[in-house]
């Protein structure tokens, strides 16, 4: 689901980024074109500085509980496409770390 949002979103920017992206992924398929913006993204948040694990945050696994008590009570939980209970969250952060 990820993959294809990113794509959808790619709607949002100029006809010139569009057409780049659109050069740029020419002859994939639907799938390879998600996976390479993705990949492009997330290149980008590793250029700018963006840190890429929860340790690197300072977060240690004594925080996890917390953390995933704290996901499922956000508002944004309910709306996800997809159930997901305490111990799936900190099973993922614990992958995060």
């Amino acid at each position: 689901m990820t993959r294809r949002f990113v794509l959808n979103e790619t709607a949002c920017f100029g006809a010139g980024a569009r057409s780049a992206i659109a050069e740029t992924m020419k002859g994939m398929s639907n799938e390879e074109a998600a996976d390479a913006a993705v990949a492009a993204v997330n290149a980008l948040s590793i250029k700018v500085g963006i840190l890429q694990t929860l340790g690197k945050l300072g977060i240690t696994e004594k925080d996890i509980d917390a953390l995933a008590t704290s996901a499922i009570k956000d508002v944004c939980t309910t709306g996800n496409q997809k159930n997901i209970d305490k111990k799936t969250i900190k099973e993922l952060y614990k992958k995060l770390l």
